[in-house]
């Protein structure tokens, strides 16, 4: 009952702000209007002469004023292109970028299906470490497989990964562990 009651209030406040300034009184009680002060004491009470709009200011910038130039390369010195340890990067062709598009929506809809949702939620469970990259592998098969059902032209480019997702579960700085039967 009392949140119907509220904008109601507070729409009367609001109007009793506006009254009381639109018509103020004096601070002494009185009804008696306001008088006309003189003209000397208005122009105490003016601005200065000038311009009414501020001028903005400027915002600073976190560049500097000037860049200084590169310096020149050493004597001696390779230039980067050929510097061992600094690969360039291919050039992504349209083909390429067709191709992860396709392997991505590929993908996307793979992941939505059934069997591949429910093998990812299994991995999530095991116990063991080798259960686990057992439950894992078994995952990426289903999708890759799922993958290469959807778009057969993108097989490339699955096998590959099938290769780097399987090649990271397998064991190598330590002896592989021999599941328990």
């Amino acid at each position: 009952m009392r949140l119907q009651n509220f904008p109601a209030l507070c729409i009367a406040i609001l109007a009793a702000r506006a009254a009381c300034a639109a018509d103020p009184t004096p601070a002494d009680g009185t009804d008696t209007p306001p008088s006309r002060s003189t003209p000397a004491k208005d122009t105490e009470k003016t601005l200065p002469l000038g311009d009414p709009s501020p001028v903005p200011a400027t915002r600073p910038s976190l560049l500097p004023d000037e860049i200084p130039r590169a310096l020149p390369p050493k004597k001696g010195s390779a230039p980067a292109e050929t510097k061992p340890g600094i690969a360039k990067k291919p050039k992504v062709t349209a083909e390429d970028m067709d191709l992860r598009i396709r392997f991505r929506k590929a993908r996307n809809i793979a992941e939505g299906n059934e069997k591949v949702r429910s093998a990812w939620e299994y991995s999530r469970y095991p116990k063991t470490e080798a259960e686990k990259r057992q439950a894992l592998r078994h995952y990426y098969d289903l999708l890759f497989s799922q993958m290469v059902a959807l778009d057969r032209g993108i097989a490339p480019l699955v096998e590959k990964s099938r290769k780097a997702e399987t090649a990271a579960l397998t064991q190598t700085k330590i002896a592989p562990t021999v599941p328990n039967e």
